[in-house]
């Protein structure tokens, strides 16, 4: 997943296939990689073989995840006072969210991504930012763990006072760059979702990419 997609289709001599060969980033002899956790073991084997210098970065599911990434991102490229001031940012408007609703009831709510058949449940960054925002996850209340299927009825049954869905803009991210695809039917709009407390009260909130 990216969201910066047109500045990075702008990069000259970057790989755009789908799976992305070892083969095609050895040819670029490139000074650094980086790599994620995905990343299968015989092609990380190849890069560690061939490639200046190899760097992987974890799963980024939790904030604290992304926080160590960033900060292995920014010592591979030496800037790490840069990566570091990123986390302390991140972690002051974090604060500064928490204090504002501090006390407030806290209202139920819940991510549906886009296709609504996942949402991010316990040890996820979404789980956490509603958390700090003062929502209940509904998902983590269901039992989801980290990325995880949830069933219309399951959402109806928990009937949450907001739900999150994501702008994708019609676009499908993947390795082989971006494709623009028919975006699903608005969830406020679909006649499924039509008996949900949140979309009776007009609380369906699109997230921006």
């Amino acid at each position: 997943m990216c969201n910066a997609l047109e500045r990075t289709a702008r990069i000259p001599g970057r790989v755009a296939s789908a799976p992305i060969r070892a083969e095609q980033i050895l040819a670029l002899d490139p000074d650094l990689v980086i790599v994620g956790a995905s990343c299968p073991p015989e092609i990380l084997r190849l890069l560690e073989t061939g490639c200046g210098r190899v760097v992987r970065i974890g799963r980024g599911y939790t904030l604290s995840e992304i926080q160590e990434n960033i900060r292995l991102t920014g010592n591979a490229v030496g800037e790490p006072a840069r990566a570091q001031a990123l986390i302390d940012e991140m972690n002051r408007q974090l604060a500064a969210v928490r204090a504002k609703v501090e006390g407030a009831p806290p209202p139920r709510a819940l991510y549906i991504g886009s296709g609504y058949g996942y949402t991010a449940g316990i040890g996820t960054y979404t789980d956490e930012l509603l958390q700090a925002a003062g929502a209940r996850n509904a998902a983590r209340e269901a039992g989801v763990k980290a990325w995880g299927k949830i069933a219309l009825e399951t959402v109806m049954e928990m009937d949450p006072d907001v739900i999150f869905v994501p702008d994708t803009g019609g676009r499908a991210h993947g390795a082989g760059g971006m494709r623009y695809v028919a975006p699903p039917k608005p969830l406020e709009k679909d006649p499924l979702w039509q008996d949900a407390r949140a979309v009776r009260a007009g609380r369906v909130v699109t997230l921006p990419p």
